[in-house]
């Protein structure tokens, strides 16, 4: 039974040390088109902060990269970053969600839309690839108040895109 016991552990810590491991190593930078691509890496998180700032408080939260279908999402304390594989249907998806606004001057196409009282989102094309940027709508604020800060975020991510 000790035997047992022993090596339980043994193969406890070995687990724990590869895990740390992997969550240790720096994201990839972005890739080539058509490749995955790490949604973290495509700006810097200070960049973000300038564009969609957040509290003090929050400074200590750090961004959380997720792989997503062909992408990634990159999960910042005031504003969530999706980028993927470009396909019709999200964008169709999203028309039956409520309507959808479009922005001139970002990408090939933008879209935003307000997700009831309390979110916006907003769908811009960049070649073969779909940038999603989510951002809630503070308490004391409009989805007009939200706008300006999503549309200077996704300029900025579709230029390091291209």
């Amino acid at each position: 039974m000790p035997r047992v016991f022993v090596a339980l552990v043994v193969v406890a810590v070995a687990g724990a040390t590869l895990s740390v491991r992997l969550l240790a190593q720096k994201p990839s930078a972005p890739a080539a088109t058509g490749a995955r691509l790490n949604a973290c890496t495509i700006l810097p998180r200070d960049e973000v902060k300038k564009i969609v700032p957040w509290s003090v408080q929050s400074d200590g939260d750090k961004e959380t990269e997720m792989p997503l279908g062909g992408g990634s999402v990159c999960v910042y304390p005031s504003v969530q970053i999706y980028v993927d594989k470009y396909s019709a249907s999200k964008i169709e998806g999203a028309r039956k969600d409520g309507p959808l606004i479009p922005i001139a001057g970002i990408g090939d196409e933008a879209f935003l839309q307000q997700k009831g009282k309390y979110w916006a989102e907003l769908y811009v094309k960049a070649g073969d690839r779909l940038v999603h940027v989510e951002k809630d709508i503070p308490a004391d604020g409009t989805f007009e108040s939200v706008k300006p800060s999503m549309v200077a975020l996704a300029k900025a991510l579709v230029a390091k895109l291209r």
